[in-house]
């Protein structure tokens, strides 16, 4: 029985110091991953040009590189991906949390 005590606290411990929570703070790095967000849409979404033109297409990628400068957790970072996503217009596309 103390064993088992034992193991679930420190089962415990390990998931409180490594889980993560959406309103933790992240790093500056998120502009590499908001950049990775934006090739991968060029690539992958035949139809990212098609409700919108390329050149509003970068104004709002441009905005959202604005915004990560300001931008301090997790949550913050998914409201602009989110952003990102209605303004392309394609109801195909979807941001979700797990």
């Amino acid at each position: 029985m103390k064993k088992v005590i034992i193991n679930s606290f420190l089962l415990i411990s390990v998931f409180t110091v490594y889980s993560q929570t959406i309103d933790q703070p992240f790093s500056k790095k998120m502009k590499k991953d908001l950049k990775i967000f934006k090739e991968i849409r060029v690539k992958a979404n035949s139809g990212l040009y098609k409700y919108r033109t390329e050149a509003q297409i970068d104004s709002i990628y441009n905005w959202a590189n604005l915004e990560i400068e300001k931008s301090s957790s997790y949550r913050d970072f998914y409201n602009i991906i989110c952003k990102l996503t209605d303004f392309e217009g394609s109801l195909h596309n979807e941001t979700s949390l797990p």
